[in-house]
């Protein structure tokens, strides 16, 4: 829900389904996630219970990652990236590849199922493949590309068998195929300015994976995505740095140059 609400606020211009969203957020982070990010199952009648499974962690991974494309506020990219670290340590099968439905730390049981079968709802290895791909393409870290790549590895044979049963894990898989595209935009603002945040917010621009630097963040985003420490911030200017296929373009620094680089990578 709070994935469909910031895309929605971006598409359609609505600041209350993005004002929705992060009251959503709010809530589960006070009544649902630990301290050391850990997330509950379940809240009734004021009270969180049971530890929470792979789809959780992999969900509110996503969640988090939406909101930081909608607002490019840090605290929601450093919720995503523990999140997704949790879930790596608590769900990962390391030896064959593929997440298990229940945790590590979960009562011992005959067998660790895990699942990829898309039905209503995308599997939880199907929305977490999703965030290891997004943040292979944030972060730059091997990691999450090679628990992907092990995930895809491990079940290849279902998905030859029966690919209708897979779309949100096949849609995923697709996008590897593709070119990717990645901007970096450092600015001095504390906040990216108004003209940029309505570019981004544009429908075509939804496959474009975004980090926005400033003074106030660049320790936090150093550590998150550590190749933006060869970014400067610039006094004077918002610079944009387009990156396509591994290849960078030179900066530019305003909003409508920028959309024409946009175009003309498309």
């Amino acid at each position: 829900m709070i994935s469909a609400l910031t895309k929605a606020s971006r598409i359609f211009g609505r600041e209350k389904f993005l004002a929705a969203a992060q009251k959503a957020e709010s809530f589960l982070d006070k009544h649902l996630r630990k301290d050391d990010g850990r997330l509950f199952l379940r809240w009734c009648d004021g009270e969180a219970a049971y530890d929470g499974q792979l789809e959780d962690y992999a969900f509110y991974s996503l969640s988090m990652l939406s909101l930081y494309r909608s607002t490019f506020l840090e605290e929601y990219l450093e919720k995503a990236v523990q999140a997704a670290d949790l879930m790596i340590s608590l769900f990962f099968d390391r030896e064959h590849g593929g997440f298990f439905l229940y945790s590590s730390e979960s009562e011992a049981l005959i067998l660790r199922p895990k699942e990829l079968y898309d039905g209503a709802m995308p599997s939880g290895n199907s929305a977490a493949l999703h965030v290891l791909f997004i943040l292979s393409e944030i972060t730059g870290k091997s990691i999450y590309r090679d628990c992907m790549d092990q995930t895809f590895s491990y079940f290849s044979p279902e998905l030859s068998v029966h690919p209708s049963a897979y779309c949100y894990a096949l849609s995923v898989l697709s996008s590897q195929f593709h070119p990717s595209r990645q901007l970096v935009i450092t600015t001095k603002k504390e906040s990216l300015p108004k003209k940029f945040m309505e570019l981004l917010s544009k429908p075509q621009m939804n496959d474009l994976t975004v980090l926005v630097k400033t003074e106030q963040n660049e320790d936090t985003l150093a550590a998150i995505a550590p190749f933006t420490k060869e970014y400067p911030v610039l006094a004077d200017k918002t610079s944009c740095y387009l990156c396509r296929g591994g290849a960078c373009q030179a900066p530019v620094f305003d909003a409508e140059s920028l959309e024409t680089l946009l175009q003309a990578a498309d």
